[in-house]
């Protein structure tokens, strides 16, 4: 594939016409919605189509899928601009594209809030791999504190992404409970009253992966984490499920502050399946890049 960056004078009309293009075929690998809006600088994925379809009246993203052999998904990759729930009739869509061969896959993971508009979450399910859904709490009895999460599962079920559940010390109140993590991180009982009620949460609800982010943990926590985090993904495994475990963005193994020293890269990265870097901590409004 190539990247062209847009000059002076450019439109897409013109961009298009220089690659053999249509200005459809520019404007919808690129989820551009107004064709006047190019920025000199701009990067525009080239990506010419090799193999198309019209669509048909009756026909569904899933009968057009099996006619090519490919999936729902890698049809709604190819378009980012259609949708699975208003295919209409006219429609061109493009199936291959020429000279896109991959050597090697990605794993993407996405969080999201229940509250968050479900065509937002509709339009990039079909570019993930695990879908987390924020946030399970826990109370000092090992009881688990649900979110509205059903209604999430099943839509990345029915677009093959798995359902990650995630597991916090995030009460209430937003903020994360260093006395909730001491007193699970100290209590063996409490940890397996905790885990048996997550592996059964999960096999009731559909879920295939779990996520834990435990922040702000006091230090002299730092290795019973590690053994929690070690002892959820033997029991994860067993029963056919991943482990994902958050790490704060750290530039140094001893890297001062509360957010840091605590999360171990080498001890956790060896006890869960999966590590998520936080970089976002990077990037809030009043904090430094």
């Amino acid at each position: 594939m190539e990247i062209y960056t847009v000059k002076q004078g450019d439109t897409v009309a013109s961009i298009a016409n220089s690659f053999g293009m249509t200005e459809d075929e520019l404007l919808n690998v690129n989820m551009l919605t107004n064709a006047d809006n190019l920025v000199v600088g701009q990067d525009l994925l080239i990506l010419i189509p090799q193999i198309t379809h019209a669509v048909s009246n009756g026909e569904t993203l899933s009968s057009i899928a099996a006619e090519y052999n490919t999936s729902i998904s890698a049809l709604l990759r190819n378009n980012p601009s259609i949708s699975a729930e208003n295919l209409a009739a006219g429609t061109n869509l493009v199936i291959t594209y020429q000279d896109v061969n991959p050597t090697r896959g990605i794993i993407l993971n996405g969080y999201t809030y229940p509250e968050i508009p479900r065509d937002k979450i509709i339009k990039i399910l079909p570019y993930l791999t695990f879908l987390t859904i924020f946030t399970y709490g826990f109370t000092n009895d090992g009881d688990l504190i649900a979110p509205a999460d059903d209604e999430l599962i099943q839509l990345a079920l029915e677009y093959g992404v798995a359902p990650t559940m995630l597991i916090s010390t995030l009460t209430s109140q937003g903020t994360f409970s260093n006395e909730l993590a001491r007193t699970l991180l100290n209590d063996i009982e409490l940890q397996n009253k905790l885990i048996n009620n997550i592996i059964s949460t999960m096999k009731t609800k559909g879920y295939k992966a779990l996520d834990i982010d435990f922040e702000y943990l006091p230090v002299e926590n730092r290795e019973s984490y590690i053994n929690f985090v070690t002892r959820l993904t033997e029991e994860l495994n067993a029963n056919g499920y991943y482990s994902l475990v958050a790490l704060a963005p750290k530039t140094s193994s001893n890297q001062p502050g509360l957010l840091y020293e605590s999360h171990d890269y080498f001890g956790l990265g060896r006890a869960a399946n999966f590590a998520l870097l936080m970089t976002y901590e990077w990037g809030y409004t009043y904090n430094h890049i």
